[in-house]
């Protein structure tokens, strides 16, 4: 259900962004979106060609590699990152319409266990115990190196007090 909502905040915000934007060629807009993105944009692209019959050519690739192209001059009618710090860099670089820049979506961070687990719920706080949850596995966190998700779970984890702990133990990527 939450992704259905998902799907349909997505798809109306992204036809409100574009609606007023000049489209490069007639018929046609090219979004370049955080990979985690893939899925969802897919689903969009397919929705908005069925509802204003406009194709949405699309780039997946981390917001990193995005900003840089976009700065590199590669035609981008909408850029939808998965990090503002990687879109404060393309407003410094003058890559995109200040103007245009909008906040549309937001992640939490969740803790899920297989659905054979006997864990039951879990408070997440500076007291738990993450050794006696793990049972000698890992936690698998995206990489803080590269991913905004793994540098929010590297910052929660940290102000926790349970990233020292933890980083030995976690599967990135």
């Amino acid at each position: 259900m939450a992704r259905q909502w998902l799907r349909l905040f997505a798809g109306a915000t992204l036809t409100l962004s574009v609606a007023g934007h000049a489209l490069a060629e007639e018929g046609k807009i090219t979004v370049f979106a955080a990979a985690s993105l893939t899925n969802a944009m897919q689903d969009i692209a397919k929705a908005y060609k069925k509802e204003k019959n406009v194709d949405v050519v699309s780039s997946f690739a981390s917001s990193s590699t995005l900003a840089r192209q976009i700065e590199a001059g590669a035609p981008a009618d909408l850029f939808i990152s998965a990090d503002q710090k990687w879109m404060d860099y393309a407003v410094e670089k003058k890559a995109i319409d200040t103007a245009s820049r909008a906040t549309l979506l937001g992640n939490s961070l969740v803790v899920v266990a297989p659905k054979a687990s006997a864990q039951g719920d879990i408070a997440i706080n500076n007291k738990t115990d993450w050794t006696s949850l793990l049972k000698g596995g890992r936690l698998a966190v995206g990489d803080p190196e590269h991913v905004p998700a793994g540098i929010y779970a590297k910052e929660a984890l940290q102000k926790l007090g349970a990233w020292e702990t933890l980083a030995p133990k976690t599967g990135t990527g």
